[in-house]
Parts: structure tokens; sequence; C-alpha cells
């Protein structure tokens, strides 16, 4: 093999093509075959042709390409195989055959938590594992028996039995494509190898392949005198690279990288890099085009963020890997259905309509506003399983049976019986096909090109399955049909639909950039430089004794790889985070710290040390900024319609709290609407309680003193709300909160008891008020009140009435922390109000206020009596006045910043409000 050294002085496919169009390719009509030219990566194969093609355009030579690929396409070059090979997924049923021929007990030492025989996707996850470690062995030209036999030479090595039961495995897998008249690809090298099949008419020069397994090399050996290697590297690094242009470990290892402190910045969190993208890019003064400059996005995680941040400052990123297909809409559509078909609960089917491109197909099926229904339904009754009831008999039951129907009608070629794998292509492409068969598509729309990108990816998985070996091919339902298509469309890109932008690129494709400006982001020992040593059945010890790649290996590439772009990036800025997209906490890498002693505390200190202050980001020429806080301003009030002229008693606690909130709540009437709710929320779980006890006050069990006979009469009208409003089989986490009801009730129930002994008797349940038969007198016009009274009770014998609230949360206050601060100040009307709302009921003789508190603890339920005089009573009616005239004068503005974030619906919408905000344009009508 030709080693050939080219130094750095130009960018390093630049001087490929250089030395290409030089030494290499002939004129055209020489007749003899185009050199194979093996690249790095396909990105860096496609700018090497256009290299090739500005470079002889330049020197009026005419070029006839050479054949460009990746390392993984050559060895089928170098030899001809005598079968055909097996794809991917031939191999992973292959050994899914294996394992099942095997007895489970002798799997056991494999696997000791082996799948159920019908769990597929169980047995695929085996099958891949052993497919990686097949792979992984093979490359460096090792099977199962080699780890067996070898491995015991290694001190504290116990694996021998696990790794001949996986040559076993091993054995019966080749003998299972050995059956089906098929090769597997490993193999097939590996024999061309000890057979010394390989052959080449045509040169071979490797560009920058520094990193060949063993398999590889021993191919490259036997057509030695064909292959040429360039290696690019300073005169000073030659020592680093072996006879194949490979990287040596150990030299790496204690080499340095010329790094310049300055051109390390240390941020916090994902935003903050983001930030230091653009403040980079600022401080380039507008000197660069966009051509001329690399984001380097080591951890993908982060793409999103910088592409958001690029996009408020007028920019655009373009992220050369590609979109993952799992984000794109018909992956999307198919996993929800998948899901749905798998387990038909009410969480899944709502998350399936709420797919955008059903959505729309429903639409022009269903009328009216059929996915609030839906919401409306789940809000109102949680339901869990789909079992074809509907209960009760609603508006919104009807609405959402009908959308079910439509659904299941999609879904019914899905729905079929268990049949051969490949035979499900059809059924799913015509899924496709129903919802999206109807749009018409732009090609020169990004959005448009990227749907049709996704379902051509998606129809050629499908073919490439209907090519499975029918001997392999096993019989599942439709749900497992679409889950193992999802499974390999999974790792699969699309090409971004953004032709145009700041190139960002992943690690490996860094180094065979030309851009001036390089950029690189998430630059943390988490992803940079890459660990294998974590492999369960191949250990880094393990790895090193049987010679296979391991973490020196990745180091040496890895750090030959940012050597490379210091030296050919002077404008190079590496970005490290101190925190994850999820705020776990994260170290710098390793490379960071190839440098002298000197230098490598310094940056450590800057790592461990304060965190320094984040300048400003001053932005020129064509950069503009989004805001570095972007804000909704929330839109000022409207004058009202109609002025308000009646009140729930509950409503001047809303006003009361923020007159902003009380006006979208209660003038426009905004209410939360969602599909996510899991559990009864407080309102509902109060409501529960609420509905028991009236139909209990209503029952003839009312003036019962015995504890049990009202326990048990509450257990039964429980039982029976549950099964009217969320059905016979409510959500699991309904039936708990219903047994903590029940154990509230218990307490009641020896409360309620000796309630009446002690001479009360209720008189009246949620007793309402209104149709504007109470009335509040401010400044001589009536504001009307409404509401309902949980309880009145009486006593005979004292002539004295209660106005009683039942109070059911778990923090609920006693009536004086609830009603008033501790300087006095009214915070809630609700009991002295009862006062006003019970007028009608003209009661004569004292008047008790207070709350039935059902706590948590059966043992603490009781009466929370509020302690106030007539002038409390006095100061309340004041407070009262004072919302009645603030409503009326339409005082609604501006939001209070006093509420609790934890329980405020509008907590997202008011987050960073500030007083001086500028009013939100209003909406035309």
């Amino acid at each position: 093999m030709k080693l050939v050294h080219i130094d750095l002085e130009r960018p390093p496919l630049a001087a490929a093509a250089e030395y290409l169009l030089a030494s290499v390719l002939r004129p055209a009509g020489a007749g003899d075959q185009p050199p194979i030219v093996v690249v790095p990566g396909r990105r860096a194969g496609r700018r090497l042709l256009e290299l090739l093609v500005e470079q002889s355009a330049a020197a009026d030579q005419p070029l006839v390409p050479p054949k460009i690929i990746t390392l993984a396409q050559l060895p089928e070059l170098l030899y001809e195989p005598r079968r055909q090979l097996a794809d991917e997924v031939t191999q992973h049923h292959a050994w899914i055959r294996a394992l099942r021929e095997m007895p489970r007990e002798a799997l056991a030492q494999f696997c000791p938590a082996l799948p159920d025989s019908e769990d597929l996707l169980g047995w695929l996850s085996l099958a891949e594992l052993l497919t990686g470690l097949h792979n992984d062995l093979a490359a460096h030209l090792l099977d199962f028996q080699d780890v067996a036999r070898d491995g015991v030479k290694l001190g504290a090595f116990n694996e021998s039995a696990r790794w001949q039961l996986l040559a076993e495995l091993q054995a019966r897998y080749l003998q299972v494509l050995d059956n089906l008249q098929v090769w597997d690809r490993q193999t097939a090298r590996r024999v061309a190898i000890d057979k010394s099949e390989c052959r080449l008419d045509r040169p071979v020069i490797l560009v920058g392949t520094v990193d060949l397994n063993l398999a590889q090399r021993r191919m490259l050996g036997q057509v030695s005198d064909r292959v040429t290697s360039l290696v690019f590297a300073r005169p000073a690094w030659r020592e680093r690279f072996d006879a194949h242009g490979c990287v040596v470990p150990a030299a790496w290892a204690e080499a340095t990288i010329p790094l310049e402190t300055n051109q390390i910045a240390i941020v916090d969190g994902p935003g903050e890099q983001a930030d230091e993208v653009i403040r980079t890019l600022a401080a380039l003064d507008g000197r660069r085009a966009a051509d001329d400059i690399t984001l380097g996005m080591i951890d993908p995680a982060l793409v999103a963020t910088v592409e958001q941040r690029l996009e408020e400052c007028g920019l655009q990123g373009r992220y050369g890997p590609g979109t993952p297909l799992s984000a794109s809409g018909p992956y999307r559509l198919l996993l929800a259905a998948a899901e749905y078909l798998d387990a038909p609960r009410f969480d899944r089917f709502a998350a399936l309509v709420r797919q955008p491109a059903l959505h729309n197909w429903l639409g022009g099926r269903v009328t009216g506003d059929w996915l609030s229904a839906c919401d409306k339904y789940v809000v109102n009754h949680l339901p869990w399983r789909i079992d074809g009831s509907w209960f009760p008999d609603t508006r919104e039951a009807a609405t959402v049976r009908e959308v079910h129907r439509h659904v299941e009608q999609w879904l019914a070629e899905l729905r079929q019986p268990a049949q051969p794998w490949p035979e499900w292509g059809q059924a799913i492409a015509h899924l496709l096909l129903t919802v999206y068969g109807e749009l018409s598509l732009d090609s020169q729309r990004p959005a448009d090109r990227a749907l049709a990108d996704a379902c051509g990816q998606i129809v050629q998985c499908l073919r490439a399955q209907s090519q499975i070996e029918p001997d392999l091919a096993p019989r599942v339902t439709g749900a497992v049909a679409l889950q193992l298509l999802l499974r390999e469309l999974g790792g699969k890109t699309i090409p971004s639909a953004e032709p145009d932008g700041i190139e960002m690129l992943g690690w490996l494709d860094l180094p065979w950039d030309d851009a001036a400006v390089m950029i690189l982001t998430g630059f943390n020992e988490e992803y940079i430089p890459g660990r294998i040593s974590g492999d369960l059945f191949l250990p880094n010890a393990l790895r090193q004794h049987l010679q296979l790649e391991d973490d020196r290996q990745v180091y040496a590439r890895d750090a030959y790889t940012l050597a490379l772009i210091a030296a050919r990036h002077p404008t190079l800025r590496i970005i490290a985070g101190r925190r994850t997209v999820k705020g776990d906490p994260l170290l710098p890498s390793r490379l960071l710290f190839a440098t002298d002693e000197g230098t490598a505390v310094a940056r450590a200190r800057n790592w461990f040390g304060e965190q320094a202050r984040t300048p400003r980001i001053v932005l020129p020429k064509g950069l503009r900024s989004g805001g570095a806080r972007p804000r909704f301003v929330p839109p000022r009030p409207q004058p009202l319609v109609k002025p308000i002229d009646a009140m729930q008693v509950t409503q001047f606690r809303a006003y009361l709290t923020c007159p902003y909130r009380f006006y979208l709540d209660h003038c426009l009437k905004l209410r939360p609407l969602t599909d996510e709710a899991e559990e009864l929320d407080g309102g509902q779980f109060g409501d529960l309680l609420h509905n028991v006890l009236k139909d209990f006050a209503d029952s003839e069990l009312v003036s019962s003193s015995s504890a049990d006979e009202i326990y048990a009469a509450l257990s039964r009208q429980l039982d029976r709300r549950l099964r009217f409003t969320y059905g016979a089989e409510p959500l699991p986490a309904v039936m708990v909160q219903a047994e903590q009801a029940r154990e509230r009730l218990r307490g009641f129930a020896t409360w309620q008891a000796k309630r009446v002994q002690d001479g009360w008797r209720i008189r009246h349940v949620e007793r309402p008020f209104g149709e504007r038969e109470v009335k509040l007198m401010v400044d001589g016009q009536p504001m009307y009140l409404h509401g309902r009274v949980d309880r009145i009770d009486y006593h005979a014998d004292d002539n004295r009435w209660a106005l009683l609230d039942y109070k059911t949360g778990d923090s609920a206050e006693k009536p004086e922390a609830q009603h008033r601060r501790r300087d006095g100040t009214w915070v809630d009307l609700q009991l002295p109000l009862y006062r006003q709302l019970a007028g009608p009921l003209e009661m004569r003789g004292p008047i008790d206020l207070g709350y039935i508190a059902l706590t948590k603890s059966r043992d603490t339920v009781d009466l929370w009596r509020a302690e106030w005089g007539d002038e409390d009573l006095a100061e309340a009616e004041v407070a009262a006045h004072e919302v009645v005239r603030k409503i009326r004068a339409e005082t609604f503005w501006p939001p209070s910043s006093e509420v609790n974030a934890l329980w405020d619906r509008y907590a997202n919408m008011l987050r960073g409000f500030r007083a001086d905000d500028e009013p939100a344009p209003a909406r035309s009508a």
C-alpha cells in the first residue's frame, strides 16, 4: 500500500481533488476503468466530486469521474460473493429463528428474562443485540467461539459458558441462512480473506480513512499494489499513523492538540450555547457569508434550540444529516395508530385523532367542533378503555362515537387476523394513502417536499420488507406489523427541507468541511470522545485482550479529528455546556485538556470555578434580534358589551385574587380543555364527594345517628356515582381516588352521627339562590347574588342555624385563614355573603358560618366554625361593595403577580409580564 502524506496548506478535500487530477485520473477516452475513491462519508464524497468538477473545468481538462464510495461499500467490490447476501432484516429474523430453536432453559445463560413466545418485538431486540456482537467481532475476523476460547486467557473472565452458548447460537444462525441459500455478509468477507479471493482491476485511493478494522486491512492487503492512502496531517504528526494510514492510539494518547484557550467558551445550558453561537456570529461583523460558516452539532439534541435562535436573528440553519424521519407527520401518524391498535385506550385514541393529517381527514366527515367534544368527554368522564360502551347518553358522547366509527373504518384493514408480515404492506400503504392521497403537494414548498420524502421512505421500506424470505416471515397482527415497520424507520432521516442557510453538521463530517469559520457546540465528555466501554458483553478490558476497537482507538480518532479541525480553521469557536437539554450536569471533553499541564489546570479552573458573567449580544448589520426574552404580551381587557349585574358569591374571591384573571374566566368565559386528564382534578374530586353527600341528605338515613348505617349508605352512593359518571371500569387512578374519597366519607359518617346526637338536623342541601332572588345594594343599585349553600343545618332546641360549606382539599384552610390575610384584608367573601344569600329563608336566631372539613384522615373530619363578630361581617360587606364598584367600572387591569404559578392555568401566558408592557394590539372584529 502506498502512503501519501498531504500537508494542511489547503482544505483536505481540495488537496485530494488536486492529487487525483494530477496523479490518478486519466483523460476522457483513455479506456481504463475509473479508479475507486473511498471517502469517510457520503457528504465528503459529494463535496469531493464538486471539487473535481470545479478544478477540471478551471484547468480545461475533460473529466471522467471516479467511482466514489464510502468505506462500508468497499469490501463487496473486492470479491465476488458466491451467493446472494442477506440484508439486515433477514439477518435479524434468522437470529430469531436460531433463538427459538434453542431450549428456553439453555438460553437463560444468555438472557435470564426471555421474552414471551408471542413477543416478537422482544425477540427482535435480542436479535439486534446478537447482530451487533456478530458484526463487531467479524470486523476483526473473530467469532463467538474465538471469544469463548481466547477469553479464558484474560484474568477474572468467567463468561466462557455464556460464549459457548452464543457460539452454538451463531452456528444455528448461519445454518438458517445456509438453508435459505443466502450468505451472511460478514462471513462471506471472512471466507474471501481466508481463500485470498480479493481482486481488483483498478486503483483504489483511500481519502482520510484513518480507522480501518482488521477485515478491511486484510482485504486491502490482498490488493495492496493497487491501493493508495491519502493522509492529511502536519509533518510533525506523521509518526502518529501506521502503514495503512490509520491513527496509532498510543501516539495520539500523548499528543497535544493546538487549541487556544480563548477559542473555548464555557456556558450553562442549551439556551446559553445557542446564545454563544449568535455571539460568535455577531463578532464576525458581517465579514463572512453563510457559505463560509459551519456549525458543528456534536450533541444533536441542541439542533432545535440553535435553529430557533438563528431564526430569531433572521438567520437560517440547515442540518446536514437531515431531519429524523421519526419527527415527520407520516411516521407520527403510524406510531399513534400502532399504539392505539395495540391497546385501544382512550388516551391513545385522543392522541391519534390529534395527528394533523387524520384530524383534517376526519374534519371532512364529522361536522362541528368534534375535537372539543372529545376533550369535554375526557374531562367529564375520564374514559379508559374503549369497549363499545359510551356513557352517559350525551351530545359529546354521540360525537365521540361518530369519530370513533370513522377511525375504526380507517383502521379496518389492520384489524384483520394475523397474517405473514410482508402481506401487511398494502394495508399500511393504504392507511397513508387514505389521509394523504387527497393532498396536492408543491415540490417548491419545503414542507410539502419533506412530506413527500417521508412517505417515499416509508413505501421504500415496505417494499424491502416484502422481499423477506417467506420461510422467515412471522405471522403478526396489524399492530405488530406497524411496530416492525416503525422500528426499521427509526434511524432514518429525510433531507433538510431548507436548501440554503448556515450548514450544521455532525462530528464525523466536520474535518472534511472547507468553511472558513467553524463553531462547535456540545463539546462535552458525554458526547466526545465517543466511548464503547459500557458494552455488556464486550467490556473494554476484553476488547483490548481480543484486539478489538476500544476506547483508546476511539479517542485517537477523535483527537485527530479535533487536531485537523483546529489546524484548518483559525476562526474556531468551541462551546461546552454545563447542563444537558434535560438539565443533567455535564463535564468538559477530555480533548480540551490534551495540552500542557499549566494550560490544562487553567481550563479546569475555568470550568469548575465561578462562571463569568456572559456579555451582552450586540448584533451588527443584517442581524436582527428576536428578543433575548421572547414574551407573549397579554391583551388588555376590552369594554364589556353588557355590564355585569349579577355575581356568584365565589366570584368575589376570584376578583380579589386577580382582576385580569377574573376578566378572562368570568367575562370572556375562557375554559381549559385538554385530553391529558389521567385522574380526577381537585374540582372533580370535590364534586364527587358533594354529589354523594347530597344523595345522602335526600335519603331516609339523613336523621340516622348510627355511623355504620350512614357510612354504608354513603359507600353505596359513591359506587353509584362512579358507575354513572366514569363507567363500570374507571381509570386505575380514579379507583384509587374513589377509595380515598370513601375513607373521608367514613370519617364524615362518624362526625355526622355525632352531629345528629347533638341535636342538629339538615334543613337544606345545595340550596340554590338565583333568578334575582338576592341582591346586594351598592350605591343605590343592585348587584344580584347567585350561588348554592352546600348545607344549612338547624338546631331546634337552641333555635340556631348554620350555613356550612364542604371542603375536600388536602390543604384546606380554616375560615379565617381562607378569608383574610394576617393584616385583616379580606381576600374571600364567600361565607360572609352566605348570610346575604340565605336572606330569603328568613332565618331567626343566631347563624353560624363554617366549613365541614373532609380531610385526608378520617379522624380529623370536623366542623371549622368562623369566629367573626358583627364588626368583622360589616367590614366584609364594605369589601364586597368595593369589589362591586370596581367591576362596574370594569377595572380588570393589571394582572396580579401574587398568584401561585403551580395552580395558575394562565401561568404560561402571563410569565414574564411587566406592568409597563405595551398593550397587545386589539384584534379586529
